[in-house]
């Protein structure tokens, strides 16, 4: 399948999606949730219809430190 990294929502060409018959759209943690929607928003524009939202896996990550304190 075809997939398309992007960074904003005005990055999305409508002619990528000229034969498809599904979109799927994923985001990493760290992407805002305001340019996740962005992305839908755009998408919908195009006349994609999302109505309903697929989680695949929860993820639980930890990351441990540790914290060092040096005197002089």
């Amino acid at each position: 399948k075809k997939s398309y990294l992007i960074d904003e929502e005005s990055e999305l060409d409508p002619t990528w999606f000229s034969h498809a018959q599904a979109v799927g759209v994923t985001a990493g943690a760290s992407w805002p949730e305001e340019l996740v929607q962005g992305v839908l928003n755009r998408l919908e524009a195009f006349g994609w219809i999302f109505d309903k939202e697929i989680k695949i896996t929860l993820e639980k990550m930890e990351f441990p430190y540790t914290l060092q304190v040096h005197s002089n």
